[in-house]
């Protein structure tokens, strides 16, 4: 079989609402030739186009995804009232009898009632976050809970405004708040070895509850050793993070036994839901050394979880997280985007998510199984499809000794249309 190279040019504009066009049968084939080897993207606005699709329900909000932005580009809400309570910012503090989280408003111990220490505990932070998607994220490590009594000089108001006024805080050890929800509010900072710490200030009655958790995270670079004698349940649960533009990959190696693990992100978009999940059993019996790609294509929080048969077998693992490439960024929401591609050298598109094996897709406008192509009065093809990566196959016209090409991570904007041109050598290969 003959395989050819060619350049195929990615490039998106804007969607805008337009007429329901006549619908081609969308029919997928396996692939029988190499992908193609180059794309290249841009953006514009979807209001350009002259053919657009008519979706009824549509909703024009967008929400990043279920952890909000990126710690480093957050911002905060703009002050609205006096502040009332005020919080000590130093490093040191008189010696606490019992372990002193990084975050620690208040400063001195004998100034909470009650303090509880969990070490490798867990917590459900529950929040909306700025684009008022109600968001639960789970996170692993030493967790803290701690009671502050509400001050008698006070008023009942004045004592519930602690969970606004500890932004100053927040931002003075330069944190980020991610949403608010039911009287509490959930942040997230950095202490100076950049270990991510999670908090929520809530109130309950008559005090305000801190829910504190130090979170055991693997870092692009970093090796995490587990040594399984210390972990008597056999599993140990830990987070990573994407900022959406990364290839990343695993290295995990283990001395004997049997190891497994699974690696799960879920995002929310408004209705658009992503959850991608990454599992697998490795023996011994194979090799103890071990690469994965292909995962984690999402933005955000993944959480992991890791499992062994036996601890008497498997003393050690060593679990490396790298980042082996880049990927096209892409601009997440609930309104679909769609694939364009000419019809003048091909004579039919398919087109899959990628990490499609791990990967599922839930959107209340799209349905992977009735999807179809529509096609502009050009006769060109037009998919709709959610905001995402996509793998598209072009099966060209004519007598062409390649069946089809494939083009890798092509980036799909909510809102926006990516077009695919295909050079005229493609039905001549």
């Amino acid at each position: 079989m003959k395989s050819a190279k060619k350049k195929i040019v990615i490039v998106t504009v804007a969607l805008a609402v337009m007429a329901i066009i006549p619908a081609v049968y969308f029919g997928l084939r396996e692939p029988r030739a190499e992908p193609a080897d180059q794309t290249t993207a841009a953006s514009t606005r979807l209001s350009e186009m002259t053919t657009t699709r008519q979706t009824e329900g549509t909703t024009t909000e967008t929400s990043p995804d279920e952890t909000g932005p990126s710690p480093d580009t957050y911002t905060y809400i703009p002050d609205v009232i006096e502040p009332v309570w005020t919080f000590s910012t130093q490093e040191t503090f008189p010696a606490w009898v019992n372990p002193m989280p990084f975050v620690n408003p208040m400063g001195r111990e004998d100034l909470y009632t009650d303090i509880l220490f969990e070490a490798k505990g867990d917590y459900t932070f529950e929040y909306a976050n700025m684009q008022n998607t109600r968001v639960f994220q789970d996170v692993y490590g030493d967790a803290w809970t701690l009671h502050v009594p509400f001050d008698d000089s006070k008023t009942p108001d004045e004592n519930k405004q602690f969970i606004l006024d500890i932004e100053h805080y927040i931002s003075a050890k330069n944190g980020f708040v991610m949403g608010y929800y039911d009287q509490s509010v959930v942040f997230v900072l950095n202490d100076a070895d950049m270990t991510r710490w999670w908090g929520q200030a809530a109130v309950d009655d008559d005090q305000i509850v801190l829910s504190i958790v130090r979170q055991d995270e693997l870092k692009v670079g970093q090796t995490m050793v587990i040594r399984t004698a210390d972990y008597p349940d056999q599993i140990v649960r830990f987070a990573s993070y994407n900022p959406g533009d990364a290839y990343q990959s695993i290295h995990l190696a283990y001395d004997q036994g049997e190891v497994s693990f699974e690696i799960s992100t879920e995002n929310r978009y408004g209705s658009y839901v992503r959850r991608y999940t990454t599992r697998d059993t490795l023996y011994d019996e194979l090799t103890t050394d071990f690469y994965y790609d292909s995962v984690m294509y999402d933005p955000g929080f993944s959480n992991w979880e890791l499992t062994w048969r036996d601890s008497a077998q498997t003393a050690e693992i060593a679990v490396t997280l790298l980042r082996t490439g880049d990927i096209p960024q892409v601009t997440y929401g609930e309104p679909l985007g769609a694939i364009k591609v000419s019809s003048e050298h091909v004579a039919t598109i398919g087109a899959f998510p990628a990490g499609r094996d791990n990967l599922r897709i839930d959107h209340p406008e799209f349905s992977y199984e009735d999807s179809h192509l529509d096609q502009t009065p050009d006769g060109d093809y037009i998919m709709f499809v959610p905001a995402g990566l996509w793998d598209v196959k072009l099966y060209p016209r004519g007598d062409a000794l390649v069946e089809n090409y494939e083009t890798l991570l092509v980036p799909v904007n909510s809102g926006e249309m990516t077009t695919v041109e295909v050079p005229f050598g493609i039905s001549n290969a």
